[in-house]
C-alpha cells in the first residue's frame, strides 16, 4: 500500500498554480474537475458541445473561469492549453480532443486527475453491471471495520469531489469504462473486475473495444497490486491473463474458495460466504444473512468480501456491514407484494448482461417489463431465459417493436404504451407466487430524463395497483 500524504490540495497546488487547464463537459463530473483545478491554482476554461448547459444557469459555476466555449468544443482553445480534462460523456476521439492531444497537450479524464494527487490506497471496482452496489458495500466495510474512507467516482460523487486537505486512509471508487478511456498513470491499489459483457455499443465500434476500456483500469498496477476477478464469468477468465504478470489475481466466484479468494461453503448444514483459507474455506456469513436477491447480488457480495480482505479489512468488521446492508434503489429492488405477486425493480438494468443476471437470478416465473432507447444490444441473447421461465414480456417505449421481434416467437408479448399500463397489463398475466420485475435493457431517455426517474415510476405504478387492491 502507497504512504498516505499530507494534503492532495498541497500536492496539486504544487503542481498546477498558475497553469492553464481546460476542463471538457460541463455536467457534474466536468464542474468537478473545475472546482478542483481553480482550489489547485490553475487557470481553468471550460467547453461543452451545449449552446446552454444547464448546470451553467448558475453563475457561481462559471466563477474564476479563465474561458468558456459553447455551443461546441472550442479546438483552438484546447490546443492552447497545458492540460485537458475530459468529462467521461465525451469521446476522446472528437476531432479537437484528438487535435489537442497530436499538439502534445496531455489529455486525461477526471479519475486520472484523481490519483496523481490522493495519496492514500484506492480500491477501484469496474465491470459491466454491479459496480455501485459492490463500491457501497465495500465502503461501508471500511466504515465497519472503523477505518476511514471516502466513496465515489462514477457513483454519487465524483472522484475529484473526494479530495480536499484531509486524507482518509482509503479511497473507493466506481470507475465506469468512459472514466478508464482516460487514464495513463492511475494505479489502484486493488482492483475488482466484477463481469464482462456487451454495453455502450452506441459508443464502442464492438465489444473487444469496450472490454479493452475496462481493462485500462488495471494496466498500471504492478507487484504487491491485488486484482479480483469473477471466475464465474468466462469472458473475465479470458482476459485475465492481459492483466500485468506481477498483479496477484484473487478470484470469486460460487464454488469453494481456494486460498486467498472468495466463494461458497457448507458448514453445519447451511451454505456461507466464505473466505479460503489455507487449509479449508473460513466462513464469513450465512447466505441466509445477506439481505440482498439474485444469484447477481449473491456474487456482488463475493466481490466485496475479496476486495476487503485484499484491503486488509477483518472478517468479522466484513459480515456485519453485510448483515446492514440495504442495497441501492433501482437495482433489483423489491417494492412490494400485490396479490401474492412480487413486484421488483430493476430499472438501472440498462445493458443486456445486467438483464440476463436478473432474470436468471429469479426464482419460479415471472413477467418481465421492458424497453426504452437500446444501446446496441442483441434481445435474441435472452431468449433461452424467457422461453424457460417468462409469462409475458409487457415492452414499453422506442425499442418495443424491435424486442418484439427479437422475442415473439418463444414467449407472449404485450406492448404498453407507457409504465402504467405496462404494470397494469403485468399484474393481469401474472398469478400468485410470480414476480414482476422491470429490467428494462436499454436506457431511458426516450421517456424519461434518467433510470431513477423511470424506476421512480415503476413504484407508483405499483403503490396505485397496491392500493386498488386494498380496496378490493
Amino acid at each position: 500500500m502507497i504512504a498516505r500524504t499530507p494534503s492532495p490540495l498541497a500536492d496539486a497546488r504544487a503542481d498546477l498554480t498558475g497553469r492553464r487547464a481546460a476542463v471538457v463537459g460541463a455536467g457534474k463530473t466536468g464542474l468537478s474537475a473545475v472546482r478542483f483545478l481553480r482550489a489547485a491554482g490553475a487557470r481553468v476554461a471550460l467547453t461543452d458541445t451545449r449552446a446552454d448547459p444547464p448546470a451553467l444557469a448558475d453563475p457561481e459555476a462559471k466563477e474564476g473561469l479563465a474561458e468558456i466555449a459553447l455551443g461546441g468544443l472550442d479546438g483552438s482553445l484546447l490546443a492552447r492549453q497545458e492540460l485537458v480534462v475530459v468529462s467521461p460523456g465525451v469521446p476522446l476521439a472528437e476531432s479537437a480532443i484528438r487535435a489537442a492531444a497530436a499538439a502534445g497537450v496531455p489529455v486525461i479524464g477526471d479519475v486520472e486527475l484523481f490519483g496523481r494527487y490522493a495519496g492514500a490506497p484506492v480500491v477501484a471496482i469496474t465491470g459491466s453491471n454491479g459496480k455501485s452496489t459492490v463500491t457501497t458495500l465495500v465502503g461501508a466495510m471500511f466504515e465497519a471495520a472503523g477505518r476511514s474512507v471516502r466513496v465515489g467516482g462514477n457513483l454519487g460523487t465524483p472522484a475529484l469531489q473526494l479530495l480536499d486537505d484531509h486524507v482518509p486512509e482509503a479511497y473507493v471508487l466506481e470507475v465506469s469504462s468512459f472514466q478508464a478511456e482516460g487514464l495513463d498513470t492511475f494505479r489502484p491499489q486493488v482492483g475488482v473486475l466484477l463481469n464482462l459483457s456487451a454495453d455502450h455499443l452506441d459508443r464502442y465500434p464492438d465489444e473487444r473495444a469496450y472490454y479493452a476500456a475496462k481493462l485500462r483500469l488495471f494496466a498500471n498496477m504492478g507487484a504487491g497490486d491485488v486484482a479480483v476477478l469473477n471466475g464465474d464469468d468466462p469472458e473475465v477468465r479470458g482476459h485475465a491473463g492481459r492483466l500485468p504478470a506481477e498483479v496477484r489475481r484473487v478470484w470469486f466466484g460460487t464454488g469453494a474458495p481456494e486460498p486467498g479468494d472468495a466463494g461458497l461453503t457448507e458448514e453445519n448444514g447451511a451454505r456461507w460466504l466464505a473466505l479460503g483459507g489455507t487449509a479449508s474455506p473460513e466462513p464469513v456469513l450465512p447466505e441466509r444473512d445477506w439481505p440482498l436477491v439474485g444469484a447477481p447480488n449473491r456474487l456482488n457480495a463475493l466481490a466485496a468480501l475479496a476486495a476487503g480482505r485484499a484491503a486488509g479489512l477483518e472478517d468479522t468488521a466484513m459480515a456485519r456491514a453485510m448483515r446492514g446492508f440495504g442495497g441501492l434503489p433501482h437495482r433489483m429492488e423489491p417494492v412490494a407484494t400485490v396479490g401474492g405477486v412480487r413486484y421488483v425493480n430493476d430499472s438501472k438494468g440498462t445493458n443486456l448482461g445486467a438483464v440476463a443476471s436478473a432474470l436468471e437470478g429469479l426464482e419460479g416465473r415471472w413477467v418481465w417489463i421492458a424497453g426504452g432507447v437500446n444501446k446496441g444490444g442483441d434481445f435474441i441473447a435472452l431468449r433461452p431465459v424467457l422461453a424457460a421461465h417468462c409469462r409475458e414480456a409487457v415492452l414499453i417505449g422506442e425499442a418495443s417493436a424491435e424486442i418484439a421481434d427479437a422475442v415473439a416467437d418463444v414467449v407472449p408479448v404485450h406492448q404498453a404504451n407507457d409504465m402504467r399500463a405496462a404494470v397494469r397489463r403485468a399484474a393481469k398475466v401474472a398469478r400468485p407466487g410470480d414476480t414482476v420485475v422491470l429490467s428494462p435493457g436499454c436506457t431511458s431517455f426516450d421517456q424519461y430524463p434518467n433510470f431513477e426517474a423511470r424506476g421512480e415510476d415503476f413504484r407508483a405504478a405499483v403503490a396505485t395497483l397496491e392500493a386498488q387492491h386494498a380496496l378490493r
